[in-house]
């Protein structure tokens, strides 16, 4: 781009550029967006606080308005200590199966803010991790460490199984308490149950995807390419009879019923993706890569806005410009699966801690820090809690005498949040 035009207080944008749906793109910031026409293919948009030059041509093969308003999204998150919070060589992880940060402290108290995962199946480059770095920068956060997981580790530590901890729960264990079974029936016991069935819903067998798998003689993989399929033909947690329904925390019902060249009538699976999702991951010739983040900058962005800007909302069709999943999903980050097929809502690639129990939960599964040693692990300690036993637990009764999982209760909250809501909270039972 030429510097005709001297950039004061605005944003330049040089080349085609459809500047109604950039400033659409932009609505949720709340910034007061104007566009104004200086020349053929030269816009200058007004109100972000930014004095920048995008040049279009470098969107590529990208959108346009895509490209532009992820760098800019990224421009207005990044903090101003950006420079501190450097991960200098996480790329090198993919060489050594293992990296620290050389610019931290050594042997100082573990204080996760969550754990980054790009699970296995997914093509992992150096540029994606030097990339990953560049955005945790902007953020306030750096990489502390990261390591390369294979096949054969995942399988003999069952760390698969550690990771969904509470979905296997329910995977294993086909007990229900009186608030789970109360929204099954409110789900599943209806007019047109019968005719569906062949029996009302409350006469429905239930049983855990485990229990199936076995009875039937099906692959794990099976029962959760069945699942998917479900999922994306009859939506999430829709409310109708076919399709996957959340009925309680971490715990997910669909109706095995019709299916062709597979016996048996028809029964209630509690969380039939989840045998699949852990044999995946346990299979041979894949890898995970394992990040564990913690804040660096004096201002950090708050978590939240780190899931949601920086990972993306689950489906990557519906999170935002300047966010992995997202910029993924519009084709401007390297981030899809080996054999090239790209990241969706069922695959979405990269999992990132929810919040700061789940960062505990995370931080032990898989880089073997005792959820008690860390900083979060001794505030809990302080209030009476213990972070492992929570943790290898999962679940708790919160104070309406409901089965929460401790991830699901914490979503989104800090330490000090996430403490106050777990004090007086019970061990919740495997069963009612």
């Amino acid at each position: 781009m030429d510097s005709k035009f001297e950039v004061q207080d605005g944003v330049l944008l040089g080349g085609a550029c459809d500047t109604d749906r950039l400033v659409e793109s932009l609505a949720d910031l709340g910034l007061p967006l104007t566009a104004h026409r200086l020349e053929a293919h030269r816009t200058l948009l007004v109100g972000t606080g930014l004095s920048v030059r995008l040049d279009m041509a470098e969107a590529g093969e990208c959108d346009p308005v895509w490209w532009a308003a992820s760098a800019l999204r990224r421009r207005l998150r990044e903090v101003p200590d950006r420079g501190a919070c450097r991960s200098p060589g996480l790329s090198r992880v993919l060489r050594d199966g293992g990296w620290r940060n050389p610019r931290l402290v050594a042997g100082t108290v573990p204080d996760p803010a969550g754990v980054m995962l790009f699970k296995p199946g997914m093509a992992i480059t150096p540029g994606l991790l030097s990339e990953i770095a560049e955005r945790l920068a902007e953020s306030g956060y750096v990489a502390d460490r990261a390591r390369v997981v294979t096949s054969s580790e995942i399988r003999s530590r069952g760390l698969a199984s550690r990771h969904y901890r509470p979905g296997m729960r329910f995977a294993r264990d086909a007990a229900l308490t009186s608030h789970e079974r109360a929204r099954f029936l409110a789900v599943y016991d209806r007019p047109g149950s019968t005719a569906l069935y062949g029996v009302p819903g409350r006469e429905l067998p239930v049983a855990a995807a485990y229990d199936v798998i076995e009875r039937r003689g099906l692959a794990p993989e099976a029962l959760d390419d069945w699942a998917t399929r479900s999922a994306l033909h009859h939506g999430l947690d829709s409310g109708r009879l076919d399709g996957p329904n959340c009925v309680g925390d971490c715990l997910h019902v669909n109706v095995l019923h019709g299916v062709d060249g597979w016996a048996g009538g028809p029964v209630a699976v509690l969380n039939p993706h989840v045998p699949g999702l852990v044999a995946r991951m346990e299979a041979r010739e894949t890898t995970a890569v394992a990040i564990l983040v913690r804040a660096r900058s004096a201002t950090p962005l708050p978590w939240w806005r780190v899931r949601r800007e920086v990972c993306g909302v689950t489906d990557p069709a519906k999170a935002l410009p300047g966010s992995l999943r997202g910029d993924a999903a519009a084709g401007l980050l390297p981030l899809a699966r080996f054999d090239g097929a790209p990241v969706t809502k069922v695959n979405n690639g990269v999992h990132l801690s929810n919040g700061a129990m789940e960062a505990l939960h995370d931080a032990w599964t898989w880089f073997d820090i005792a959820p008690d040693t860390t900083v979060g692990g001794r505030v809990l300690s302080a209030a009476g809690l213990s972070a492992q036993e929570l943790l290898t637990e999962a679940f708790v009764t919160d104070t309406d005498g409901r089965r929460r999982a401790v991830s699901v209760l914490t979503d989104g909250l800090d330490l000090t949040d996430a403490r106050d809501v777990l004090v007086g909270a019970e061990f919740a039972p495997k069963s009612s």
